[in-house]
């Protein structure tokens, strides 16, 4: 996660150009934080670019039920305005997974409805009760990957969630 907010250079096709000069200049991208949100959405990037066409990365990727950001994320990471309205400890609620290639595929989802409580599936016909280890098995399933993590933050330090504001 900490490699989403490292300086990315820019550089051949990808330069910045310049309308002042009418030149593409070599440059560095970042990111970095102003706040934390209610929802972490964390896209994990399957799909990659290339000479003959797009295709899809099945390569293992492991994630945690549980995270605390100031764990992972370094000070010059956060923005001098940054603002800490809540914490940084988070809960996994719910995985999109993606089967397929990528020129075609079906998306299904697991999703919990607080911590500690049962797991589900669901799909296009189908919702049933799921397990941490069916989880676990979009890490690298040839052609079933999980494409998409959303973690809740929690409301305090034992870990219990936010309540929801109606």
């Amino acid at each position: 996660m900490a490699s989403l907010f490292e300086l990315q250079e820019l550089s051949g096709i990808n330069c910045c150009f310049c309308a002042q000069c009418n030149t593409r200049t070599p440059s560095k991208q970042g990111f970095k934080l102003l706040s934390l949100p209610t929802i972490l959405c964390m896209q994990l990037q399957r799909f990659r670019n290339c000479t003959r066409g797009i295709y899809k990365l099945d390569c293992s990727l492991e994630f945690p039920e549980s995270i605390d950001l100031q764990e992972i994320l370094r000070e010059d990471m956060f923005s001098q305005d940054f603002q800490n309205n809540g914490g940084t400890k988070y809960s996994l609620f719910a995985v999109i997974v993606h089967s397929g290639t990528a020129m075609f595929g079906h998306y299904t989802a697991y999703v919990r409805p607080a911590p500690g409580r049962q797991w589900f599936y669901a799909n296009d016909s189908f919702t049933g009760p799921a397990t941490w280890d069916n989880l676990r098995d979009t890490y690298s399933s040839p052609g079933s990957t999980a494409y998409m993590l959303l973690y809740r933050r929690n409301s305090n330090e034992e870990g219990e969630e936010e309540e929801e504001k109606e």
